[in-house]
Order: structure tokens, then sequence, then C-alpha cells
């Protein structure tokens, strides 16, 4: 095992101890030192795929934040890495997107920022935020090192750390089940945000479990309180959690199905399902015919006209 990967599994192994501790006695100084050894540990399995993948006439080639021109022994013109300072989470990131390699940023992001805070001294996430935050780390450790690392979790981390992640996950897989079949049960006014509620996300932590206060049960577009953060939050919030779902090309289903609704002008007409995310506008018939609008007219069109009539405008006032 390298360097890079033994320090990776050391940090990861040392957080996961604190986690556990942190989650037994509450205690802060757990929660800090969780938080900056499982965050650099995760880097440090980054880094390993960098290197894995960098060249064999240059393994820190990938890693290394700063890369120069130079001639091989045959005049031909080669990338090589030089300085001290390796790549950091920004490098990492831009260097994974170019290579096409995927990872959940939206988590690592908000983990990134909570170890910023904690190494200045002030987060407004609680102990009990910012250990649920981490648990969704362990889902991305077991996707990273099986699929990217292609090594079986266990044999690499050690089966008493790998034991307690999957114990982890399967908590997350539980309360996340709980909620799908609540999610089930409530009452929205636009029916692709009914069908689609599992990719609704808390603004304020990121975390995407949730319940609903009796209260709240039976009513239309009911208020979500956040399982992590226990923030509480309406309709107009999460409805757009939904709606950026849609939006994002890292969504591997992605396809361009949003358009500019003629009725609002928000970048969120569902053209496939007919139906407007943020408006809940079904009106996408020309204003002139009455023909159902084609996509290719769909954005920018606030005059709410079909391609043939648009043309036929066009003929007038050439003739004009």
């Amino acid at each position: 095992m390298n360097t890079i990967l033994k320090n990776a599994v050391s940090s990861i192994q040392i957080g996961v101890e604190d986690f556990k501790k942190a989650e037994k006695n509450k205690s802060s100084d757990r929660v800090i030192s969780a938080v900056r050894n499982i965050y650099a540990g995760i880097l440090l399995l980054f880094k390993e795929k960098l290197q894995r993948l960098s060249p064999s006439y240059d393994k820190e080639l990938l890693i290394k934040s700063k890369n120069k021109y130079v001639k091989d022994t045959n005049g031909n013109v080669i990338v090589k890495s030089y300085g001290n300072k390796t790549v950091n989470f920004f490098d990492i990131k831009e260097r994974f997107e170019s290579l096409n390699i995927d990872v959940n940023w939206d988590v690592m992001e908000k983990i990134q920022k909570i170890r910023n805070d904690l190494e200045h001294y002030f987060t407004s996430s609680t102990e009990e935020n910012i250990l649920q935050i981490l648990s969704n780390t362990f889902i991305i450790l077991d996707d990273f090192i099986v699929r990217h690392l292609e090594e079986y979790p266990g044999d690499l981390l050690g089966n008493i750390t790998w034991d307690y992640i999957i114990n982890k996950k399967e908590i997350y897989i539980k309360l996340k089940n709980e909620w799908e079949k609540q999610s089930n049960s409530l009452n929205f006014s636009n029916r692709v945000i009914a069908e689609n509620i599992e990719y609704a996300y808390c603004p304020d932590c990121g975390f995407d479990i949730f319940f609903v206060d009796d209260s709240e049960k039976k009513q239309e577009n009911p208020k979500l309180i956040c399982k992590a953060c226990g923030n509480e939050f309406g309709y107009e919030k999460y409805k757009y959690t939904i709606i950026k779902h849609f939006s994002s090309e890292d969504n591997e289903d992605y396809e361009k199905d949003l358009y500019d609704c003629p009725c609002c002008g928000e970048r969120a007409y569902h053209y496939e399902e007919n139906i407007c995310l943020s408006c809940d506008s079904e009106d996408n018939n020309c204003c002139k015919c009455g023909k159902k609008m084609e996509k290719t007219v769909m954005d920018g069109n606030m005059d709410q006209e079909c391609s043939d009539c648009m043309d036929f405008d066009r003929a007038l006032e050439k003739d004009d």
C-alpha cells in the first residue's frame, strides 16, 4: 500500500473512531476531529485515484497543482509536474469533472464548509447535524472505493471500520425508506413534484430525509422538516430543489426536460409532462392557432407562438 493510500485509510479509521465517540459522548472535540480526519481521508482517496491515472513517466502529474511542458529524450513535448504543492479540493473537483469521475459534490461541499468553519472556531451547524451529514460521506466512501478504486471497502478500511460504516449506511437507508413511505401519502398540487419528491433536499444543510408534522399531513403542499437539522420550510423552497434536479447535467438521467414557462417565465416547464413545476400552469398551446408549441421555440417565447405562426408573422413583416 503506497503512502497516499495508507494515509487515507489511517485518517478514515481515526475519523470513524472519533465519530463513534462523538455519537456516544456528544463531545464537540470528537466531532471536530471526526470532520477533520474523515474529510482529509476522502481527499486522499481522491488523490490516490489521480495518482493511479497519472502516466508511468510521472506518477505525480495529476496530484501536483502545477505542471510544465518539457521535452523528453526523444524531443517530444510532454507535461510534467513540478513543485511540492498538491491539488486542493477545487483542483480535484475540476480534474474529476474533466475525467468524468462522478462524486456527490453536494455532500463534499457541505463537509468542506463545515470543516473550514470549524477551523475558524465557528459553525452554525449543530453537532447532531454535522454527524448526520458525515453519515452521508460513508455512502461516498462505499461508492468511490468500489467503483473508482475497484477495491472491496472491507479489505481496504478494515473490518472494524467498515462494519460500522455499513451499519450507519443501513440507518440512512432505513430513514430514507420511511420518508419515501410517508411522502407517498402526502398531497401536492403539482403531480410531477409529487412523483419526484425523493429528489427534494434541505436548502439549509442539504440532507434529503424529512418528516411532516401531524398538523400538516392533510394539507396541500405541506411544510417539510429536515430530519438532520430540524429546520422547517415550505413548498416554495423545496420545490426548487426538485427543479434543480431536473436542470442538473450531473443527473445521470439528464435530458433537457425543462424549458421557459410561457406563463411565469421560469425555466421550469416540463415539456413531456406538460406542466410547469413552478407555477403549475399546463398552458403550452400557441396563443394564435392553439397548437402545442414545439421544444425548439419554448425558450424565451413569451409571445407564446408556435413555429408556424412565428414564420407566418415574419413573412407578413417581410411583405410589408
